[in-house]
């Protein structure tokens, strides 16, 4: 596969000009025997150049984790606004809210199951009022659903 330089009519010496890292001055001017001495001066100026930024850029050494300085929880909003308070104890308030829909749905499952259960025995006795009473509860059941999506529709994104 031709690199974007071999195919404009020009040879790219990219590797020979990108040496391993460790290696010496002397030696990558070697390697680079196929251009002129002012090439190679600006090709080693400028690898050790972008040796001397990566070894600046080390985040490690700007950075110490042990110089870290622990804050609490108060000093993280010493900036904050009004309204971003407000805005925080909104979201906690909504977050505690969605977290509660969902057993508050299997609590009105459960009772829907109980109905059902109930269908089964008062079916033996009298199939017409058996349903009748499991098509009243199941109506209630299918509204109290609908409502706790609506609930935590609003919690969640509104």
């Amino acid at each position: 596969m031709e690199s974007k330089h071999e195919a404009h009519g020009e040879i790219s010496t990219l590797p020979e000009k990108l040496p391993r890292r460790n290696s010496s001055a002397t030696e990558r001017s070697m390697t680079l025997s196929n251009t002129s001495k002012k090439e190679v001066d600006e090709e080693v100026a400028q690898f050790e150049l972008s040796e001397k930024l990566l070894d600046e850029d080390d985040s490690s050494k700007k950075f110490p984790v042990d110089d870290a300085k622990a804050v609490g929880v108060l000093q993280l909003f010493r900036f904050a606004t009004p309204l971003d308070r407000i805005l925080t104890l909104l979201g906690i308030f909504f977050s505690c809210a969605a977290g509660v829909v969902n057993p508050v749905m299997i609590i009105i499952f459960s009772k829907l199951m109980g109905v059902i259960i109930q269908y089964q025995t008062l079916a033996d006795a009298n199939l017409e009022s058996a349903n009748h009473y499991l098509g009243h509860e199941s109506r209630h059941y299918c509204l109290l659903f609908f409502i706790l999506g609506i609930v935590m529709w609003v919690v969640s994104f509104g």
